[in-house]
């Protein structure tokens, strides 16, 4: 029988919904000689986090482990292959390998680096608008690039604004990359790359301790593994459309646990409803008692 993930949501209450079971640590467990984390330790356990990236993080609401755990990513890059210009579609970002074959400054509104560049489906250009004089000198025709951004319309076909640009003629491409790259909700003092280390050190400090010992089921930790990471041949557009079997699951279980909190709310506040009533009950019994206990002596 597979295993559900929603168990542990209806356990203990924190931030965000209900995450774990009863008992789950608050503090390090040590597991033998090696000591683990805790759920509920302080971010300033990851390494890197000193008290300028601690201000940073709080001003996100994170303070512990288990807050960079459910911190999930906005939207994700495809970094993991590379797509031919033919194939690019308006507001679509993609990784592409292109050859420059032009390139001139062009003094319009704004002065920007023009590239006319090409592979073997199409052209394409790339604009750069803040670039320096050895940048110039570098980006000639007959150059070998590889690049990622956002395609747009222009007047010459697909167009690319700014792209972070590598040049490939130094021997072997670097490698592309074997997971989606998460884009997280972030603030000022906490770029993208930084946060996304810190956070996946988090993750792997919480996995080396363990589903058990953290009180999760195996199933929350794996689909938060995935949300976090995405490995290649993660469908994209169900990822963006919240769609993807581990974004569901967290879904029902974050709905689940806020009914069964407000079921419980419900439940109190008609317990201690019922409990007022009977103690009115009793306090107007026992006056009455009284009373009649003390006309009958009177007489």
């Amino acid at each position: 029988m597979q295993e559900s993930s929603w168990i542990c949501f209806t356990q203990i209450w924190g931030r965000g919904g209900a995450r774990r079971h009863p008992g789950a640590p608050g503090r390090q467990l040590r597991h033998g000689t090696r000591t683990v984390v805790g759920l509920r330790d302080p971010l300033s356990t990851l390494k890197g986090v000193g008290p300028k990236v601690a201000e940073a993080f709080a001003r996100l609401g994170l303070s512990t482990l288990e807050d960079a755990l459910f911190h999930l990513p906005l939207r994700y890059e495809d970094r993991t292959r590379i797509t031919p210009l033919a194939a690019v579609r308006q507001g679509q970002a993609v990784v592409f390998e292109v050859t420059i074959r032009a390139a001139q400054v062009a003094f319009g509104r704004r002065r920007s680096l023009v590239l006319k560049v090409e592979d073997a489906s199409g052209l394409a250009t790339l604009r750069l608008f803040h670039f320096s004089k050895a940048q110039q000198q570098q980006l000639k025709p007959g150059r070998p690039l590889r690049g990622f951004g956002e395609g747009r319309g222009g007047s010459g076909g697909i167009e690319f604004v700014h792209p972070e640009l590598t040049f490939l003629d130094g021997g072997a491409a670097p490698a592309l990359d074997d997971r989606l790259t998460p884009i997280y909700p972030t603030t000022e003092g906490l770029g993208q790359a930084r946060l996304r280390s810190l956070l996946h050190r988090a993750l792997a400090l919480l996995e080396d301790a363990g589903a058990e010992a953290l009180g999760l089921t195996e199933t929350l930790l794996t689909d938060l593994r995935h949300l976090h990471t995405p490995p290649v041949g993660t469908d994209l557009a169900t990822l963006e459309a919240g769609l993807d079997p581990a974004q569901q699951r967290l879904a029902f279980d974050e709905l689940l646990a806020h009914q069964l909190a407000k079921n419980n709310f419900r439940n109190l506040l008609e317990f201690n409803e019922r409990s007022d009533n009977i103690k009115g009950f009793i306090h107007f019994h026992s006056n009455h008692s009284g009373q009649n206990f003390s006309q009958r002596s009177a007489n």
